[in-house]
């Protein structure tokens, strides 16, 4: 595949691969690199999103078409001709990756074979925004990755409300397969919620996300939300965010602050497809 793409870096060296795949906007694949060195490698499964999730840049794009398989490994080859093959793999770009899951699976199958500084299985992530049936799907049938759930709320019509997209499935349901999917794959599942001003950031938020954590015994990850032209939302507080850390912690669940990274590129997460940079 001849691929026309161009790079952009920010200051804090996150590498944004934009790709020209054919459509009516490209695809964002990003690198992101942390103080540590750790390096990992964010890929797209589609071009835009169905799901319309209020917040997120990308599903102000609406849904254009799956990838293949070829297309998302691609990415991952632009990105590794930049810096090395990334040791690391998230599926969080843009697109529900559970929406393709067979090329998404093959995909990982593809990169497992790979011949030069192949991924392990274990530093494979696939994020879901909740769609249920997907995820009893990939708990049967593999590559057995790790999963993470984009949870925002756990109110539920907060949820419905801001993730239009996955409001046919209940947080309970949603539960229910989270859980089958541990007990299956023995793989502990991540609650990503990203933390936005005065619609997820209270006090009774904090406390009903521990009471939703506490069977599913997952990591949590706090996302100060990433701010998108255009979009009316802000990121909660850093005290806010510390608040939260600290009652998730005292209840014992295991919890990380994630900081921002690839802002001055729209490269963050929720800011894919922004304006050029």
């Amino acid at each position: 595949m001849t691929l026309s793409y161009r790079v952009s870096k920010d200051i804090d060296g996150t590498i944004k691969a934009t790709l020209d795949l054919g459509g009516p906007f490209p695809i964002e694949a990003v690198l992101l690199k942390t103080p540590s060195g750790r390096r990992t490698a964010c890929l797209s499964t589609q071009l835009g999103c169905a799901l319309g999730c209020r917040f997120c840049k990308t599903g102000t794009l609406g849904w254009v078409r799956n990838l293949s398989a070829e297309e998302i490994l691609s990415q991952y080859e632009v990105l590794a001709r930049e810096e090395g093959p990334a040791p690391n793999i998230v599926f969080m770009g843009m697109g529900e990756p559970l929406a393709n899951l067979a090329e998404v699976q093959t995909a990982i199958r593809l990169l497992l074979r790979r011949k030069e500084a192949a991924p392990a299985l274990r530093h494979i992530t696939v994020s879901t925004a909740g769609i249920v049936p997907a995820i009893y799907q990939l708990a049967e049938e593999g590559p057995a990755v790790y999963l993470t759930l984009s949870v925002f709320s756990v109110k539920e019509e907060v949820r419905r409300s801001l993730m239009p997209g996955v409001s046919s499935f209940s947080l309970v349901e949603t539960k229910e397969a989270l859980l089958y999917y541990r007990t299956r794959t023995r793989k502990r599942p991540t609650l990503a919620v990203v933390l936005i001003r005065g619609l997820n950031d209270t006090l009774e938020d904090a406390l009903l996300l521990v009471d939703y954590a506490k069977d599913i015994k997952p990591l949590v990850n706090l996302i100060p939300y990433n701010p998108v032209p255009g979009l009316p939302y802000e990121p909660a507080e850093d005290e806010t965010i510390q608040l939260f850390y600290r009652i998730l912690t005292t209840a014992k669940i295991p919890t990380v602050r994630r900081f921002p990274r690839g802002r001055g590129v729209y490269g963050a997460c929720g800011q894919l497809g922004s304006l050029p940079d």
